[in-house]
């Protein structure tokens, strides 16, 4: 803080203890889950929701009208970015954290207490909209934040490693999700998925939010960020800085995140809905094979992760956008035509390439920015192409195979995500092995 001494500001840590490290990763990655959880569980559940606030007699209307509701809450996402960046960036990481993962768990959760069409008419949907608003709202300041608070605490030659941890662990939201749609998919059946059941995955939002409250607040401050408190040297303005100092950093993290943000809704949101809703596969097996996605990748972040450390971000993150552009009508194509062992197949491709690029992505953006405005850039950038290019995955998908006739289309919107991460990545520098307190453009004090 500003009265800290010299010595206080001296002794900051390099590195962070191990038990101590524990404690920052569960605290961060589980907000991440809750995150991801809530965003999955709405996309894995989208044609229940559809046809509860949005009935139609065409069930493919009714899906339409819950996507473009999904879309809606990444619309104000970079709205969130700013808010939540600022206070980051001004007020301090950990407790900025802790309000955000109480207002995306809460928000969550009443969603599952929300009256449908049925029951209070045209209030249903707009509620439904005020609550996806709210994620949306909080989920803007969500990872920014964590991965900031992360690689903060992070050792330089295990920056990735660590914050690859965090992604790892934080994709038990969505994993869990699957799980617990597929089992209720499974044991009720359609019909009381339709009628109640979907309630149940977004009231368990609550208790995992009050979990995560709960360890957010055992964390200490990022060591650099109290480095730059004690030294007076925080962003008066972090949202004017960050424009003026560092927009063209802003949008190559936009592009570079777009290939993250397009698998990650095209798969985990879009393809449980279109194996079920073209009679490829029942819901519960849809669901499942969600869950072997989540399994391969999360087994792929941490070897990604570590060679990044070591031969960089650049070429594995590469490698990956290319292994979309080349493998990806192939694989659409495959899961319209195979079977149910062509599509697990497929699923597993999709992980092994998906844990490649999203294990380095997120240490990369937050390399790009300096301590000062590195919580409201990374916020602003990641959430942009959270609005442009993921939100709007599967509702351009679905409209995509509705236009086309072609139910491999989706593999396009994928491949040209790819090509823009590709252009991205060419004119960005090597990130990997830079100090957080000497990213170009201002340094963080530092008395290393």
């Amino acid at each position: 803080m500003p009265g800290e001494s010299a010595r206080t500001v001296r002794s900051a840590p390099q590195s962070v203890d191990t038990q101590s490290m524990r404690r920052v990763i569960f605290g961060a990655a589980i907000g991440q889950g809750v995150e991801w959880y809530d965003y999955a569980i709405y996309g894995y559940l989208a044609g229940s929701v559809g046809a509860v606030f949005f009935p139609s007699e065409d069930r493919n209307a009714a899906l339409l009208s819950a996507y473009a509701a999904f879309a809606v809450s990444f619309l104000i996402r970079p709205l969130g970015g700013v808010l939540f960046g600022y206070i980051g960036d001004r007020i301090g990481r950990k407790n900025t954290l802790a309000v955000v993962i109480l207002l995306i768990s809460g928000s969550t959760c009443l969603i599952g207490l929300l009256p449908g069409y049925a029951a209070i008419g045209i209030a249903a949907p707009v509620l439904l909209l005020v609550l996806r608003l709210l994620q949306g709202l909080s989920a803007g300041g969500e990872l920014a934040g964590a991965v900031a608070f992360l690689a903060e605490h992070a050792p330089v030659r295990k920056r990735n490693y660590i914050v690859g941890f965090g992604e790892m662990a934080a994709n038990a939201g969505p994993l869990i999700g699957a799980s617990v749609v597929a089992f209720l998919a499974t044991s009720l059946g359609d019909t009381a998925m339709d009628d109640w059941a979907w309630r149940i995955p977004f009231l368990i939002a609550g208790p995992i939010g009050l979990v995560g409250l709960f360890l957010r607040l055992r964390v200490d401050e990022s060591p650099i960020f109290q480095e730059v408190v004690a030294a007076g040297k925080r962003a008066k303005s972090p949202l004017r800085e960050a424009v003026r100092q560092e927009g063209g950093a802003i949008l190559r993290c936009t592009g570079i995140a777009v290939t993250h943000m397009v698998p990650y809704y095209l798969i985990l949101a879009y393809l449980p809905n279109h194996l079920e809703e073209s009679g490829r596969l029942p819901a519960g097996s849809a669901y499942f094979i969600v869950v072997i996605a989540l399994l391969v990748k999360i087994a792929v972040t941490p070897v990604a992760a570590r060679s990044s450390d070591r031969f960089g971000r650049k070429p594995v993150m590469a490698l990956a956008a290319v292994g979309y552009m080349a493998l990806s009508y192939p694989i659409f194509a495959w899961m319209n035509t195979g079977g149910l062992v062509a599509v697990v197949l497929c699923q597993v491709i999709l992980g092994i390439i998906f844990g490649m690029y999203s294990a380095c992505v997120f240490a990369m953006m937050v390399e790009m920015f300096p301590t000062q405005t590195r919580f409201t850039s990374m916020a602003i950038g990641y959430n942009a192409a959270a609005a442009l290019a993921g939100g709007t995955a599967p509702f351009i998908a679905t409209w995509l195979v509705a236009v086309t006739g072609n139910g491999s289309a989706p593999a396009f919107y994928l491949i040209g995500g790819a090509v823009v991460s590709l252009i991205a990545l060419a004119v960005s520098r090597e990130t990997a092995g830079i100090s957080l307190r000497e990213v170009p453009g201002r340094t963080t004090p530092s008395q290393a």
